[in-house]
């Protein structure tokens, strides 16, 4: 087979996978703040068309960013809540009126002055 013809299925291949990527990771044009590479769907696939040495590395260094985009994008609202780590609500002071501290770890209340949890051990933040 021909070099030539060779070059151009790779060109052809490569555009069509990057739009189907692409619309696959819900990319939109300006999705990421802006720039010369922020380019819908249609952008990434003429650019590797016409400039394929410059328009499929640039793809491959922007897809991180377009499926770290993606997860955000899919990820419930409050995940935070859906850890599997259930602390308990814990009152925020003694009574006393001074704020008691908890692990961050376990939820165990503190003592003043301690540097690592009693119960689990982890280690407290400064």
């Amino acid at each position: 087979m021909d070099a030539v013809v060779i070059v151009w299925l790779l060109v052809i291949g490569s555009a069509i996978w990057v739009a189907i990527d692409a619309s696959n990771l819900g990319v939109k044009r300006g999705c990421l703040g802006g720039g010369v590479l922020d380019m819908g769907v249609a952008g990434w696939f003429f650019s590797l068309l016409l400039i394929w040495i410059v328009g499929f590395p640039a793809y491959l260094a922007q897809r991180s960013k377009y499926v770290a985009r993606a997860r955000l994008k899919n990820q419930p609202p409050e995940a935070e809540q859906q850890s599997s780590v259930k602390l308990p609500r814990l009152p925020l002071s003694d009574g006393g009126g001074a704020p008691k501290k908890y692990c961050t770890s376990c939820g165990h209340p503190l003592a003043e002055g301690t540097h690592f949890c009693g119960s689990c051990g982890a280690k407290l933040g400064a």
